[in-house]
């Protein structure tokens, strides 16, 4: 499951025993992973950046804990895109590797590199 969809059935489904303010921060990641635009993204990574500022110990644990269950690379789609690079080493072999070993928070961290 990809973290765009998984975000979507989270905040669609209910909390699921997500605190409120949590459940804010991940609906903001999920704004700043399907943006483009960098006006919008510099804004949003800053609303995110302030909420995650906004979380007591606890509640930034049980963030990283939602990234941690949900957002870790698939296995399969690891092991596909090695076997790839391996048979051809390739840059967009390199390039796909890459793609399926960065799980979204890696990606959420850099684009908000954008509100410092």
């Amino acid at each position: 499951m990809g973290a765009t969809s998984f975000l979507r059935r989270l905040l669609s489904g209910g909390q699921g025993g997500v605190d409120r303010r949590v459940h804010q921060l991940l609906s903001l990641c999920e704004s700043l992973l399907a943006e483009s635009g960098e006006y919008a993204s510099t804004a949003l990574a800053r609303d995110a950046l302030a909420a995650y500022q906004g979380l007591d110990e606890h509640l930034r644990g049980e963030f990283f804990d939602v990234l941690a269950r949900h957002y870790s690379p698939a296995p399969e789609a690891v092991t596909k895109a090695a076997g790839a690079y391996q048979v051809e080493p390739s840059p967009e072999n390199l390039l796909k590797l890459e793609a399926a070993v960065e799980p979204a928070p890696v990606r959420v961290g850099r684009i908000s590199l954008y509100a410092e």
